[in-house]
């Protein structure tokens, strides 16, 4: 997967378009895939107006165009295209904004480029030989080991920024249930507090009397058991007579 850096928090990221759903809340589809094609330069460009001063000259291939200025370095014409297709996305971005879409925008990147094209009139940039500065920073280590180094910490670095959305999405979830906590114990209200915490009174709420335990099944088979053999008993037993009829008989 292949790290990209975020157009409006410009750190790096591997999974770009999550981020900005997740992160940015970006939720007009039209609106990310303008995003993401800032990054992943994949804007037709191909009809146009060449930028370059001097020139001007309308064509339908402006990418090829761009490479015929060889009075220019290879450096120089990436960054003048680069910056064609950067201009093309934000007008459209612009576009976009002035539909009035129903999903709401959340980037301002083409209000920031109405800023930038009124310090150019002032103060106009356009791309010279010095730009061969930036060609001698980019070629300084050509080593297939750099290179592997270079791509191994644009990964971390792709890994903590990924690391610090996921604590700060955390944050933000934990902080969201302590208000609704909060609101919920507000909405109790002082009366519903007052009557938790208030004393019981005995004589009001009197405690259950205990019930005297019940005899189990077997206890109560014994208890009859024993009444009968008892009656058994008395009946075999020889009858009680008085003691003057025992005198008469003897």
């Amino acid at each position: 997967m292949p790290v990209e850096c975020c157009p409006i928090c410009f750190r790096m990221y591997a999974w770009l378009s999550q981020h900005l759903v997740v992160f940015h809340r970006v939720q007009n589809k039209d609106e990310r895939k303008l995003l993401l094609s800032l990054e992943s330069r994949r804007v037709n460009v191909r009809e146009g107006i060449c930028p370059l001063p001097g020139c001007g000259k309308e064509t339908t291939r402006l990418d090829r165009h761009i490479k015929v200025h060889t009075e220019l370095s290879s450096g120089a014409q990436e960054d003048a295209l680069r910056d064609i297709k950067r201009k093309k996305v934000l007008k459209e971005l612009a576009v976009l904004r002035e539909s009035n879409p129903t999903v709401p925008m959340v980037s301002i990147l083409d209000l920031q480029a109405d800023d930038d094209q009124l310090s150019e009139l002032e103060d106009p940039v356009v791309p010279q030989d010095c730009e061969e500065e930036k060609e001698a920073e980019r070629s300084l280590c050509n080593s297939p080991r750099c290179k592997k180094r270079g791509e191994r910490f644009k990964v971390e670095i792709a890994d903590l920024n990924k690391q610090v959305d996921t604590l700060t999405e955390t944050a933000e979830i934990q902080k969201t249930k302590k208000q609704i906590t909060k609101r919920l114990l507000s909405s109790l209200g002082p009366e519903d507090e007052d009557k938790d915490d208030a004393p019981v009174d005995p004589e009001e709420n009197p405690l259950p009397q205990r019930r005297s335990p019940q005899p189990t099944t077997s206890q109560q088979a014994i208890a009859r058991g024993e009444s009968s053999a008892q009656q058994r008993n008395e009946e075999r037993s020889p009858p009680h007579y008085p003691d003057h009829v025992s005198v008469l008989s003897e």
